[in-house]
Order: C-alpha cells, then structure tokens, then sequence
C-alpha cells in the first residue's frame, strides 16, 4: 500500500456510512484490517475499505430478498 491509497477512520466511515466507532468495531471484529499508522493516526488501505463495502452491501441486498442468514 502506498500513502496515496491510505485513508483515515473518518474517510472509512464515509466511505462505508457508519461512524468512526463501527469503524472500530469492524477492525476488533477482524472485517477491517489496520494498514498501518502515520504518527498518531491508524490509516486503511481504501481498496480494503471498498471492499468490505462491497460485502456490506451484498449482505444487505441478500438480507433483503430473503436469502440471508435465520
């Protein structure tokens, strides 16, 4: 990862639309991986970002027609 691809916990959680406490959540969870830190701020890879949007988003349509899990 190079640092134009790092972003902050803010820009992941526009990016994801949840707060920069899911977004914390999400890393304890093991569903975002820390990228790395510059000085006193934990970066993301956007690629990992937009990815678990990606999941996020298909779980959600398949919560919605039906096929999630019971």
């Amino acid at each position: 990862m190079n640092v134009q691809d790092a972003i902050t916990p803010a820009k992941a959680a526009s990016i994801l639309g949840v707060t920069r406490s899911r977004v914390r959540q999400f890393v304890r969870d093991g569903a975002l991986a820390v990228a790395g830190k510059f000085g006193s701020t934990t970066v993301f890879s956007e690629a990992a970002v937009r990815e678990l949007k990606k999941k996020r988003t298909a779980a959600g349509a398949a919560k919605k027609n039906g096929k999630g899990k019971q």
